[in-house]
């Protein structure tokens, strides 16, 4: 995988089967297609432009290049764009502040506050100052008491990666449970190649929420709505 010069830039080499699962997302509908030279398309949609020339070579670049990857190939990683220059540069003094706790069966009310100038920024990075929630999920999932019901939770999460939520996927004994199952498949994060396999197990009534959701990609719409023609129902 290699990032071209804007972080909004993904390009990538596709395998045979890489290429099958995207051609078949983007024919499902919700795409503009149109043909460019040399290549197989050009497709766009769900805040990108994708291009898929006939080397195999793929070109996503957009707003939404990070999620698309994420959903349609999920073999590949956007990682690499941390260390480019991001909209999330300022220049000036950020005060933020967040509380614990309720005061009463949960212990005291704990509020903190904190101030970053941006000569702290470079300090912070290096200290692996992130996003609290992606962090903790992936601890969590290696914590060897985790519960039934911290998977549910975190299966449902939209602030974690999807390399949090491939995990629990990929886990048998966890997505028995149909309530993990369906927060899997509602969660726009989680890689179109998984929601594939936990859409067969959806009742009627999620793949209709499905079918008609706006949080979903497209290509999970289609999805949705073509199982439900299947079973005669709409």
């Amino acid at each position: 995988m290699a990032l071209g010069a804007s972080s909004m830039t993904f390009s990538g080499k596709l395998d045979a089967a890489e290429i099958a699962t995207l051609e078949a997302a983007v024919n499902a509908g919700g795409f503009e297609l149109k043909s460019v030279p040399h290549a197989r398309f050009s497709a766009r949609g769900e805040g990108v432009t994708c291009t898929l020339y006939l080397s195999g070579k793929c070109v996503v670049q957009g707003k939404g290049m990070q999620q698309f990857v994420a959903h349609h190939l999920p073999g590949h990683s956007t990682e690499k764009e941390e260390s480019l220059p991001t909209t999330y540069e300022f220049d000036h003094v950020v005060l933020g502040s967040d509380e614990s706790g309720k005061g009463d069966y949960f212990g005291p009310l704990v509020t903190a506050g904190v101030l970053v100038r941006p000569e702290d920024v470079p300090v912070l990075r290096m200290l692996g100052v992130r996003d609290s929630n992606p962090l903790v999920a992936t601890s969590a999932l290696k914590a060897p008491g985790i519960s039934d019901a911290e998977i549910e939770k975190i299966s449902g999460m939209r602030s974690v990666t999807d390399d949090v939520l491939r995990t629990i996927a990929r886990n048998r004994s966890w997505t028995r449970a149909y309530t993990v199952k369906r927060n899997l498949a509602f969660n726009p994060r989680t890689p179109l190649s998984f929601v594939t396999q936990m859409l067969p197990h959806m009742r009627d009534a999620e793949l209709r929420g499905l079918a008609k959701s706006k949080d979903v990609s497209g290509a999970v719409n289609k999805l949705a709505k073509q199982m439900l023609e299947k079973k005669g129902k709409k």
